[in-house]
């Protein structure tokens, strides 16, 4: 139950950061979702491929760990295409309203 309240704020967190960021909110927010489980899958199996005998305690915190280093990355993805997007916006207006002492 805990583990659904703790992904349900983190897809309302990159819903809402995308949105601030003029991204698209449902796309990071699934993507979310994706990365979150996908991540915790990749690391779990990377942990007993390297050590079969392992404990499910310590595969569990690969996973979780494995989840919040994706969740991570996807952030920082998501922080540098909202920026990249602003810096690509351009206006249409041929003149402003600046004067010509101002530039």
């Amino acid at each position: 139950m805990l583990g659904i309240l703790i992904l349900i704020g983190i897809i309302m967190a990159f819903y809402k950061g995308a949105q601030s960021r003029n991204l698209n909110g449902i796309l990071y927010g699934i993507l979310s979702i994706v990365v979150w489980f996908a991540s915790q899958f990749i690391a779990a199996f990377l942990k007993v491929s390297i050590d079969p005998y392992t404990s499910e305690m310590t595969i569990i915190g690969w996973g979780i760990g494995g989840s919040l280093i994706g969740i991570g990355i996807l952030y920082f993805i998501m922080i540098n295409a909202g920026k990249n997007k602003s810096k690509d916006e351009f206006s249409d207006e041929i003149m402003d309203d600046r004067s010509i002492d101002e530039l």
